[in-house]
């Protein structure tokens, strides 16, 4: 079923519909009918090399890049650089922001300066001992 308004045909009237001839034809006629097209918002896309940004306007690819994707410390294509907040930088602001190593955060003992010689001594300490406590019995 369909609900609302809809025509199919237009009926087109031709004839003279006086008293003398009373003559009257109707054909059908295919209505086409026009719609208003509403616009749609091209946002992220690239058409026809065109970018095309986050609110729809012309932009230039790396303000493509930048808007429409969520790059952070990221190189695209070797020209484009993007710092850790997704915003596209110079090579030099991009190395201060990405290529530093994490700090040590000061919670305590450097563990690494102790664990490797106590655990080689460890190992050294057990293998003499296995070594003189090792006889071989034969029955």
């Amino acid at each position: 079923t369909h609900t609302g308004t809809f025509s199919v045909a237009t009926l087109l009237f031709t004839g003279n519909l006086s008293d003398e001839e009373c003559e009257a034809s109707f054909v059908p006629s295919v209505v086409e009918e026009t719609r208003k097209e509403e616009p749609q918002l091209i946002s992220c896309q690239v058409i026809n090399g065109t970018y095309y940004g986050k609110n729809g306007g012309v932009v230039s690819e790396e303000k493509y890049l930048e808007q429409c994707f969520s790059y952070k410390c990221a190189v695209i294509d070797d020209k484009y650089y993007f710092d850790n907040n997704g915003a596209s930088v110079s090579y030099d602001a991009y190395m201060s922001a990405c290529s530093s190593k994490p700090e040590n955060p000061d919670t305590g003992i450097e563990y690494g300066l102790f664990i490797v010689p106590i655990g080689a001594a460890a190992i050294y300490t057990i293998l003499k001992i296995s070594k003189k406590n090792s006889k071989i019995f034969k029955i």
